[in-house]
């Protein structure tokens, strides 16, 4: 029997995960687990558990996929009896192709992120029946939240350094062109698959944001005008 490939999708929240491995999941030959590094009791069961998953042999199962988000080494300090390092060498070495998506606009993630807050509930498999107003968006918050991502995101990308990088601009607006280049990275065979989400938050930000004016100002000064371009 073929050995199943055991491929890893790292992202950050709202960054497209469920957009992709859902529909990578359309396909009978793929399973996937969804390792909670971030659940708050027992790393190292979760781990044990995946081994597990990672380790099953099935037929017709040519890939085995694991999605997971990114947690910061200060989680690990806190709550976690398995150190951060030794957590993400041990995941490193038990995947065969990891694949980091991240987002590239941090404002639209940030917003989506405080839609989600208000709503009390995120829904990907159908449009959004309830309408959450314009968001007001602290400067300094979202100022933390930029460093917090990108820090994370350089750190966790030590471990993965053949990883392919995928953004979710990319698989928004080029979706066949990115999906084609993934399913070469992980060795599928080339299949049209299409997107079996529904994006959520795509109203223009001067209607979702209530302070846009002063985050404009102040964004545009700093260099992040281009995230006011869609």
């Amino acid at each position: 029997m073929t050995p199943t490939i055991n491929f890893l999708i790292l992202s950050d929240t709202r960054s497209g995960t469920m957009m992709l491995t859902d529909a990578l999941d359309e396909l009978s030959y793929i399973k996937f687990y969804n390792l909670y590094a971030s659940n708050p009791d027992n790393p190292q069961l979760h781990y044990n558990n995946w081994k597990s998953f990672q380790n099953a042999t099935e037929k017709g199962i040519s890939h085995r996929g694991t999605t997971m988000h990114r947690v910061g080494e200060g989680w690990f300090d806190q709550l976690s009896p398995m150190p951060f390092d030794a957590f993400w060498k041990k995941v490193s070495k038990r995947t065969d192709f990891q694949i980091c998506l991240h987002r590239e606009n941090l404002l639209r993630k940030f917003l989506s992120q405080k839609v989600g807050v208000v709503l009390r509930s995120y829904h990907v498999h159908k449009a959004r029946t309830k309408d959450p107003g314009p968001i007001r968006i602290p400067v300094q918050e979202l100022l933390e939240f930029i460093g917090t991502t990108k820090r994370l995101q350089e750190q966790i990308n030590l471990y993965f350094p053949n990883r392919l990088t995928v953004t979710y601009e990319e698989l928004d607006t080029k979706w066949n062109e990115t999906i084609t280049r993934i399913q070469e990275y992980i060795k599928l065979p080339p299949t049209n698959i299409q997107p079996v989400t529904v994006k959520q938050e795509n109203r223009p930000l001067q209607e979702a944001i209530e302070n846009y004016d002063e985050l404009y100002s102040y964004l545009t000064n700093k260099g992040f005008g281009d995230w006011f371009n869609n």
